[in-house]
């Protein structure tokens, strides 16, 4: 196998974080009301960098939310496909092997920030999550601690 193979191989597994991801509830840190019984975050690689992105939540309420989008992480900023805003758009770049940086925007706003981090058995990943309002101002914070199922 050339050094070319090898490389190519290798900068594509760093990128995949393809899975079923669940979140530790107690170990994360959510501002949530109600509060969260469970999130669950499948990820399916759908193109060389590209993910689909399948998440359910569910609240002590009972309350349930389902989204799918599809995120690219090419560092470039992107529509996004799912039920967000018109306008609405991400950058995703891959910062190194095991950390991804995301940006959303509405209308040229930023909305969130999301510094996604992988450890290195790649077994658990947290984010941590900020979201804005429409003036800039910190909405609310999330840290979510994932285990790979």
């Amino acid at each position: 196998m050339g050094l070319f193979t090898l490389l190519l191989l290798f900068a594509t597994s760093i990128t995949d974080y393809s899975g079923t991801w669940v979140a530790n509830i107690e170990k994360s840190q959510l501002e949530t009301l109600p509060p969260l019984k469970s999130f669950v975050m499948k990820v399916e690689k759908t193109g060389p960098d590209a993910f689909l992105h399948t998440v359910d939540e569910v609240f002590a309420d009972g309350k349930q939310e389902h989204e799918q989008l599809t995120r690219i992480c090419d560092g470039k900023e992107h529509a996004i496909d799912s039920s967000a805003p018109k306008g609405a758009t991400e950058t995703c770049t891959q910062v190194d092997s095991l950390t991804r940086h995301i940006v959303g925007k509405n209308n040229g706003k930023v909305a969130y920030v999301i510094d996604a981090k992988l450890a290195p058995d790649r077994k658990t990943m947290t984010t941590h999550q900020t979201w804005f309002t429409p003036d800039g101002q910190v909405r609310r914070v999330r840290v979510y601690v994932f285990e790979r199922r």
